[in-house]
């Protein structure tokens, strides 16, 4: 698993699965809220 911040508020995700994909979350962070 891997976290990398992509400006201030975006923490971009990466996850190998086990069967060989990966996954990529990228969670952006405001004053009072998360999006995911």
């Amino acid at each position: 698993m891997t976290y990398s911040l992509e400006g201030e508020n975006t923490l971009k995700q990466v996850i190998k699965m086990p069967d060989g994909k990966t996954a990529y979350f990228v969670r952006e962070f405001t004053d009072n809220d998360v999006k995911m």
